[in-house]
């Protein structure tokens, strides 16, 4: 499991290869909508929620699925920036250890470039994978999530 934080919010994120269907709860349903297309069609067992440390308090408050935060807040948005900060990198070091472990699996044979892209109704994801030989990059594993 990956963590992030960023201010109050606290995010979680695994990623099992080719085993959907996948778990989202970010707090902002439009967000939990994204993540879920983009890892249905990339076919990949996606769980990532998300919540906020309140005052006083040590552990996070986690949101339900497709739930808006803030629907309680009267239309106030606070904490927008720092969900999609938080969700991002959890999500992307997930994803870093998934690219690490199938690299560590096909030891120095791994090589190549993947490319996925997934238009989408609301945007366009696309997702680029390039891993090197180690005699080419010192095993470097190059992950661009534009």
């Amino acid at each position: 499991m990956s963590t992030a934080s960023s201010g109050a919010v606290v995010a979680e994120a695994t990623v099992l290869n080719l085993l959907p269907p996948s778990k989202v709860a970010t707090g902002i349903c439009f967000l939990d909508h994204m993540v879920d297309q983009l890892t249905s069609h990339a076919m990949l067992g996606v769980t990532l929620r998300c919540g906020l440390v309140g005052e006083g308090e040590s552990a996070p408050r986690f949101f339900a699925p497709l739930e808006d935060y803030a629907r309680e807040l009267g239309g106030q948005r606070p904490h927008d920036r720092d969900i999609a900060v938080a969700c991002g990198t959890a999500l992307g070091l997930a994803l870093r250890a998934v690219v690490k472990e199938v690299e560590g699996a096909a030891g120095s044979a791994a090589r190549g470039m993947a490319v996925f892209c997934a238009p989408l109704d609301e945007a366009f994801a696309e997702a680029k994978l390039t891993l090197h030989p180690p005699a080419a990059s010192c095993g470097r594993c190059l992950v661009s999530l534009a």
